[in-house]
């Protein structure tokens, strides 16, 4: 709470042992910021109505990204509905509009930097080109999908439901080994693949707290909505 209201990093501390370390890597990022309250905010356009930007509850305030790091990518995944129509002679329509708003980190108070644009569908007779998925949106979908399962996850752990909650996390392991194949350079999904089987480990054992494992979920849960390749960094 207190990480996001202040566009902040929130990091969960599984020993005091990785103190020393992630105190030293998130100094490291510090210099490498170039934006700060960075929000990506998703407009529909033309009859489009955006209906879920996933790992953000309020559709109307967009995504809050926190701050923003040279050579840091992040993406959000964002679901919406639109009439399919166009306009007579034409086959392409602009469907959202999108604009990214963050403040210089030097200067949080200032006015904010502002960068917008449009994104247009084009509309097509093969039906055969709509089929296939971009495999980084089926990477994105998995992921998220996997943060929502993640919350549920450490709700039955905080309840003592360890049965049930192992029987989703085989499931989740599932869901992304599903989308390994698409894994890019960076290795984001083998990295997420390894902290949930460090994590299941953890659940298997009784000996580990409850309330560590429930909050183990709850941070993975965190980072898979962030999309944020530092903060897997900083997990991991």
């Amino acid at each position: 709470g207190i990480a996001d209201a202040g566009g902040s990093r929130f990091v969960f501390l599984e020993s005091a042992q990785v103190i020393e370390s992630l105190v030293t890597k998130v100094l490291v990022s510090v210099f490498g910021a170039c934006g700060s309250a960075a929000r990506l905010i998703v407009r529909g356009k033309n009859g489009a109505v955006v209906t879920k930007v996933w790992g953000h509850e309020n559709i109307v305030a967009g995504a809050s990204l926190g701050e923003l790091y040279f050579g840091n990518r992040r993406s959000v995944l964002c679901e919406f509905t639109t009439s399919g129509t166009a306009v007579a002679g034409e086959n392409e329509i602009e469907t959202l509009v999108y604009e990214l708003r963050y403040t210089q980190p030097n200067d949080p108070t200032g006015e904010p930097t502002v960068i917008k644009n449009t994104l247009s569908l084009k509309f097509v007779d093969d039906e055969s080109l709509v089929m296939e998925i971009d495999p980084r949106v089926k990477i994105m979908c998995a992921t998220q999908t996997a943060a929502d399962m993640d919350k549920k996850i450490a709700e039955l752990v905080k309840d003592g439901k360890r049965k049930e909650a192992m029987d989703l996390v085989t499931e989740k392991i599932a869901l992304l080994k599903d989308v390994e194949q698409f894994d890019d350079e960076r290795g984001i999904i083998s990295l997420i693949l390894r902290l949930a089987e460090n994590m299941h480990n953890k659940l298997k054992d009784e000996t580990v707290d409850k309330k560590l494992v429930s909050r183990g979920y709850e941070h993975q849960a965190y980072l898979l909505e962030e999309d944020d390749d530092q903060g897997f960094g900083l997990f991991d």
